[in-house]
């Protein structure tokens, strides 16, 4: 039990909404508002409690009872109420996001329950598993709010990652896995895998070398970056190791130039618009690969996602209002594949009977090498060397 929390029916309860799901501290509404569903709201958890991870709601009237799964808001604290939404905006008066349910979504043979002053209304949150894979990357500091926030983070995650000695210091008390950064990236890639969530503390480098693997490709689970502004949570979503190159100065006029002629071996770092980005996409791609794009919002309500698609979905995955912080992967190092030695190398332990996804990891961990581009080079070089 995460939350508990009481009120009472009213005459001009509606529950039409077909976004949101509203419980409030107000004695008294109107017909307008269509997404309530309770009035006098009474908390029964303590003050400023910080939720995180799947939930499930429960709500209760009479003998009838109705829930709705959803993913806790770390932002929310208790005020005038409480709201649930179907969306993922994370507003602080929203307890709960991306639910399966909204005030339209209620029985309307229980509208009469709901309409009655003197029924009283029980809704609770409580902890839930499954339905949200993520990973979630969060910039520990010595200070409050980040410590509590990994800690309610923690307690939703299936596994847990402290990057470096400063981030284990300041979680002392949580379960820490024991296990070094290869084990613990096998571990996370299972995790998320199965639907489960990832926590990722670091105070050094966000997000750490763990999970790069994982910010390469685009999936089926979320990623999170908590503690950064949005420009550096975009660079912290990229899976490139190169220097961050931040163009927010650089005038809407001048953008163009500026992308064209930066750094290849850099993480290119500018604002935009979600339109936009394509073309700017296709200006940069004669110096670096565009295959595909970090992103993330800079409203407040959807700051902390982060999207790593290709240019041309990005237009419809946030809206076009938005003003976000992009950020282009630097150009990989043109040393490996060239390199003839590295071949005659590989080539020999891969005769040795060493397998082809144990020589790609090894190689993949090295700098200015991604997972994608040394399994093709190994696959490569096992092929060249069956046809000769």
């Amino acid at each position: 039990m995460l939350l508990r929390l009481w009120c009472r029916g009213h005459p001009a309860i509606r529950a039409t909404h077909t976004k949101t799901l509203e419980f409030t501290a107000a004695a008294d509404i109107s017909e307008r508002a269509t997404c309530v569903a309770g009035v006098g709201v009474r908390y029964g958890t303590p003050a400023r409690p910080v939720l995180a991870g799947p939930v499930l709601l429960r709500m209760r009237a009479g003998t009838r009872e109705f829930t709705a799964r959803a993913l806790a808001n770390p932002r929310w604290r208790p005020g005038e109420g409480l709201i649930v939404r179907r969306s993922g905006n994370r507003l602080p008066d929203t307890v709960a996001t991306d639910a399966d349910l909204s005030a339209a979504d209620l029985p309307r043979d229980a509208l009469a329950l709901l309409r009655d002053p003197a029924q009283e209304i029980e809704v609770t949150v409580e902890r839930t598993d499954g339905g949200h894979p993520a990973l979630i990357l969060v910039a520990l500091a010595d200070d409050r709010e980040r410590i509590a926030r990994a800690r309610a983070e923690s307690t939703a995650a299936d596994l847990i990652i402290a990057e470096d000695p400063t981030a284990r210091a300041l979680l002392a008390g949580d379960v820490l896995p024991a296990v070094g950064p290869r084990e613990a990236g096998d571990a996370a890639a299972e995790v998320i895998g199965s639907g489960g969530r990832a926590l990722v503390a670091a105070c050094e480098s966000l997000p750490g070398r763990t999970v790069l693997s994982w910010l390469e490709q685009p999936g089926d689970h979320v990623i999170e970056v908590a503690g950064r502004s949005p420009a550096r949570a975009a660079a912290a979503g990229s899976p490139s190791r190169d220097p961050v190159l931040l163009l927010d100065g650089a005038m809407p006029r001048e953008r163009r130039s500026v992308i064209r002629d930066a750094p290849p071996a850099t993480r290119l770092v500018f604002r935009a618009h979600p339109p936009d980005l394509p073309a700017l996409c296709r200006v940069a791609a004669p110096m670096r690969p565009v295959g595909l794009v970090t992103v993330v919002s800079e409203d407040p309500a959807r700051a902390e996602r982060v999207w790593r698609l290709p240019p041309d979905q990005i237009p419809a995955a946030l809206p076009s209002r938005d003003s976000i912080m992009c950020c282009l992967d630097g150009a990989p190092s043109q040393a490996g594949p060239g390199d003839e030695q590295l071949r005659r190398f590989a080539a020999a332990l891969a005769r040795q009977g060493v397998p082809t996804r144990v020589l790609a990891s090894a190689l993949a961990g090295t700098p200015g090498w991604s997972r994608n581009r040394a399994y093709e080079f190994i696959t490569g070089i096992a092929a060249s060397d069956r046809e000769s």
